[in-house]
C-alpha cells in the first residue's frame, strides 16, 4: 500500500504559492485557461488575484480560477487547503475514493471516501451524487454493469485492454484519470 508522502518533500507546495498553483494546474484541478462566461472571448490569467479576464473591452468580466472547484468560496490560499488536507488525511485513513468529473467547461469534481469497493457501493455514491440524466463514462470494471440496468443512467465504456479512447464513441476516461492524479500526492492507495 502507498503512504502518504512526507509533509517534507510537499512544503514546496504547502507554503509557496505560486507552487500551489502550478501543482493544481498541472494536475488539472484548476484550469490554465477559460473562455470568457459572458461573451465566449478568451481571458487572460492574473495570477496573482488568481483571476481570469475577459480580454473583449466591451465585457471585462472577471472569474475567479477557484470557481466551481473546491476552492471556491475559501478565504484560505490554496497551500493553506492542501495543508490541511493532508495533516487531515494522517488522521483519517481512507480505503479508497469514489468520484467523478463533470465533462463540461466547469469540470465540476465530486470524490467520496469509501469503505468497499463493491458494486453497491459505488450504486450508493451515484444515486447520491450524479444528477439524473447524466450520462456516464468508465472503464470495463464488472462493477459499473448495473449503472444503466438499475439506476437507468446512459452508460458508455472504453476497454482499456483495447483502446485508451474508444475510436467509435469517443468515451475516454482521461478526465478523471487527470483528476484522481491530483489527489494521489494527498490520499493513499
Amino acid at each position: 500500500m502507498a503512504l502518504i508522502p512526507p509533509m517534507d518533500s510537499l512544503n514546496n507546495i504547502f507554503f509557496d504559492e505560486e507552487a500551489a498553483l502550478k501543482f493544481l494546474q498541472d494536475e488539472k484541478i484548476i484550469r490554465k485557461e477559460i473562455e470568457c462566461s459572458a461573451c465566449g472571448s478568451s481571458t487572460t490569467f492574473r495570477r496573482a488575484k488568481l483571476l481570469f479576464r475577459c480580454t473583449k473591452k466591451s465585457c471585462r468580466k472577471s472569474i475567479s480560477a477557484k470557481n466551481e472547484t473546491f476552492f471556491a468560496g475559501q478565504c484560505l490560499s490554496l497551500g493553506e487547503i492542501l495543508h490541511m488536507a493532508y495533516l487531515w488525511l494522517w488522521k483519517n485513513p481512507v480505503n479508497s475514493i469514489k468520484g467523478g468529473v463533470e465533462k463540461t467547461a466547469e469540470r465540476r469534481v465530486f470524490a467520496v471516501p469509501v469503505e468497499k469497493r463493491d458494486s453497491e457501493t459505488l450504486l450508493e455514491v451515484i444515486k447520491k451524487h450524479v444528477k439524473p440524466g447524466s450520462i456516464i463514462h468508465t472503464d470495463f470494471w464488472q462493477g459499473y454493469e448495473r449503472i444503466e440496468d438499475i439506476l437507468r443512467f446512459k452508460h458508455y465504456t472504453v476497454n482499456h485492454g483495447v483502446n485508451f479512447k474508444d475510436p467509435e464513441t469517443g468515451v475516454h476516461t482521461n478526465t478523471i484519470e487527470g483528476t484522481w492524479n491530483g489527489f494521489k500526492l494527498l490520499i493513499p492507495a
